[in-house]
């Protein structure tokens, strides 16, 4: 059952009014309910695996609770069971053949074993929050003290189940004990709001743009132009449709008056590579700093040992995205990146003083240097291999009018793209709330959403961050 689809939205409107009208003591309850009902109809068999998983997270939550010397081994076991359990599902199958082929060049012969294994439905940020929950009750963050069903439903809450965004213990479940937050009248139009954005930014703008990106991926790169357009195309395509995503996420649950953590916060305005990472998937980054950066020592050693640092972060980041070395190498060409951010940051302030920009002209630059920086990165993460990527730098440029058909092509995307980043402040879509609209505009900006729903979302494709 997809986001974008009829089921998904009648079964979110019957949670939504029965949320309302039920007594404030039982809506947790009801969303449990909702959240194994919504798992269920994806596959029962693998719900059932991870609520056995979260009984035993559950446990250990506990025996982080108690004083003891052995607090420590609780808390690396409870670790190990969540990486086992992304690694046998996720992983195991391409480790296998990656051994198959290193002894294959070894001129050994390797039978591997074979498992056909169906990866559960948001297993990456299941085991996510799962590990933060126990760090966080280990280093005393959280008090750990919650039952059995409010553990259940932090880890498989349905809006954010299948991609996120991945929220911390204490402020997802202080919400769920708040049980409403202020009430239908204020939630509700904030929570439509954003499922309004978020269904532009998928239905319309991602999905207008998937053709595009089929087409210029499916083969080497003729040029160095045609690997640039392709880019650009996907920068703006995983862009709409990871922030649509979220949008349509935190909608939801805003509606039942929960505030999920803010994902985006307009990456592409960044002016640094280090600017823009703390702006894209902001609760993944924050999750990495917290529980990969920081307890490998952080910035607080030697350079040396922070770039290193930096660097296995970001290659643990590329391998969580999927099991393939496409992702381990973009996980290291973002790590590199951030490593000569910090590395020159003396040279690029005696650049910024020798070359005499003015205020505009130097954000300017500087953003358009790190939008080239972060779109180069994405033709790894996309490709289907390396010697794809590696095409783009093969050939000549193309012309001016293959430039002239690609902005008619794309660019009204990027405008309409955009211009939905400005409604959205802090977090908060204003576009059907706005004051400054008249009243005449949004029975037609409804309309648009409801067009897009029922008639483009119909052929909507899954969300990229769906299959992590």
């Amino acid at each position: 059952m997809g986001l974008l689809t009829f089921a998904f939205f009648s079964f979110f409107v019957a949670v939504c009014l029965a949320y309302w009208v039920v007594p404030a003591r039982s809506r947790s309850w009801l969303l449990l309910g909702a959240s194994l009902a919504f798992y269920a109809i994806w596959n029962a068999r693998l719900l059932a695996l991870l609520l056995g998983a979260t009984v035993i997270n559950h446990l250990l939550v506990r025996r982080l609770k108690q004083d003891g010397s052995h607090r420590l081994a609780v808390l690396r076991l409870g670790i190990v069971i969540q990486c086992a359990l992304l690694f046998t599902f996720k992983y195991f199958a391409f480790f296998v053949d990656s051994a198959a082929t290193l002894f294959a060049l070894a001129n050994v012969h390797f039978e591997p074993l074979v498992l056909q294994l169906v990866v559960p439905l948001g297993l990456s940020y299941y085991c996510l929050r799962a590990i933060a929950l126990l760090a966080d009750t280990y280093r005393g963050q959280y008090d750990g003290n919650l039952g059995l069903q409010e553990h259940a439903l932090y880890l498989l809450f349905f809006p954010s189940v299948t991609a996120g965004p991945i929220d911390r213990p204490r402020q997802f479940l202080d919400q769920i004990r708040a049980t409403g937050g202020s009430g239908w009248r204020a939630s509700i139009p904030r929570g439509a709001d954003l499922l309004f954005v978020g269904l532009l930014k998928k239905a319309v703008i991602a999905n207008g743009l998937a053709p595009v990106v089929d087409r210029v991926f499916t083969g080497d790169f003729t040029s160095t132009g045609a690997a640039a357009m392709a880019a650009v195309t996907y920068a703006l395509y995983i862009y709409a449709d990871f922030s649509g995503y979220t949008d349509i996420a935190r909608g939801a649950a805003a509606c039942l008056g929960i505030d999920l953590t803010m994902n985006f916060r307009r990456p592409y305005a960044a002016r640094s590579t280090s600017e823009f990472w703390q702006r894209w998937h902001m609760s993944l980054s924050t999750w990495l700093r917290d529980y990969v950066f920081l307890p490998l020592g952080g910035a607080f050693h030697s350079p040396m040992r922070a770039y290193a640092n930096l660097l296995i972060t970001m290659l643990i980041a590329g391998l969580w995205h999927g099991a393939s070395f496409m992702f381990v190498l973009w996980g290291l060409y973002i790590g590199l990146l951030l490593v000569a951010h910090r590395a020159l940051q003396p040279s690029l302030r005696k650049l910024r003083r020798t070359m005499r920009l003015r205020g505009w002209m130097r954000r300017v630059a500087e953003t358009g240097l790190t939008f080239t920086l972060i779109s180069a990165g994405w033709l790894l993460f996309r490709g289907t291999s390396l010697g794809q990527t590696a095409s783009a730098f093969h050939g000549g440029m193309a012309t001016l009018a293959d430039w002239a058909g690609f902005a008619r092509q794309v660019m009204p995307y990027g405008v309409a793209l955009f211009g939905l980043d400005l409604v959205i402040g802090d977090g908060e879509a204003i576009l059907l709330r706005g004051s400054r609209l008249p009243w005449w505009t949004k029975p037609i900006l409804v309309a648009v959403g409801v067009y897009a729903f029922l008639i483009l979302g119909s052929d909507t494709q899954s969300f990229v961050y769906a299959q992590f």
